[in-house]
């Protein structure tokens, strides 16, 4: 679990989808937030697996490149899994599903980019089934980042459910110069 955890986050923080309605501007507040990823970075952060109900906490490093209007990000993590991921910033992204999701991929949608003072807040929903049920589950994952810095939080809920989301994983990440 842990491994595909540290996948998710790089795949969520990557996969961009544009929300209807927003235009250009959502567009360009999208390839800035992807801009503002390139580079090398270190990080860390912890989580619970829902499943067993246990608390884990993990590092991670990774380097960001952008070739081709394709942003690739590789890394490993604290227990020296390797993390590759590549994104675009089309308006639909469809990314590989975490393990705990029975579809094979997500469609991740930006729904509201900000960028203020040289910092972006991007806010992005995906759902999925989870796997040994047929509970289908909503996420947001919310991200800041700014030139040095990166927080993440990924929460979840049932769908149609009006109870608050669950903060279930976060992480942290500086710039390696």
């Amino acid at each position: 679990m842990f491994k595909i955890i540290v996948g998710v986050f790089f795949a969520a923080i990557t996969s961009l989808a544009a929300a209807d309605d927003h235009g250009s501007k959502m567009d360009s507040c999208i390839k800035a937030f992807s801009d503002l990823q390139i580079g090398k970075w270190t990080g860390s952060g912890s989580g619970m697996n829902m499943t067993l109900g246990e608390h884990f906490a993990f590092t991670w490093e990774s380097e960001t490149t952008k070739k081709n209007g394709v942003y690739t990000s590789s890394g490993k993590n604290s227990v020296g899994a390797t993390i590759t991921n590549s994104w675009t910033t089309e308006v639909v992204q469809d990314t590989p599903s975490p393990q705990w999701i029975k579809e094979k991929t997500v469609a991740v949608t930006t729904t509201n980019c900000l960028e203020e003072n040289n910092v972006i807040w991007v806010n992005q929903t995906w759902t999925g089934t989870g796997v040994g049920g047929d509970l289908r589950f909503e996420n947001v994952n919310q991200v800041t980042v700014n030139k040095d810095t990166i927080f993440q939080t990924l929460r979840t809920r049932e769908v149609g459910s009006d109870q608050p989301y669950g903060v279930w994983w976060t992480t942290t990440a500086k710039r390696v110069n």
